[in-house]
């Protein structure tokens, strides 16, 4: 995050309230597909509101060209839905292999 964000105290705040993640990573290589979801736990709904929306901003810059549609983001050779449910951010992303 800190890379595309500019104000470097707010991905610190952000981060300040992390607790834990898990990442699974799964591929059809028959369809050449790959999907990566993450699943963020945080201390707080308030820590995981701040990390929830410096994501989607992250989203929005990180990548020229994505067309953000509410919380989901989709390119054509890749999709990124972020979700939030209380103190739980969830990403899923999918993508075209070569």
């Amino acid at each position: 995050l800190a890379n595309y964000i500019v104000d470097r105290s707010r991905v610190a705040d952000a981060a300040a309230g992390w607790g834990g993640d898990r990442v699974a990573v799964f591929e059809n290589l028959d369809k050449k597909l790959r999907l990566i979801v993450w699943g963020t736990n945080w201390d707080s709904n308030k820590d995981a509101d701040e990390f929830f929306h410096l994501y989607a901003e992250l989203m929005k810059k990180k990548t020229p060209g994505f067309a953000v549609n509410g919380l989901a983001a989709a390119s054509p050779n890749s999709a990124v839905k972020l979700s939030k449910s209380g103190s739980v951010v969830n990403l899923w992303i999918t993508q075209q292999l070569p």
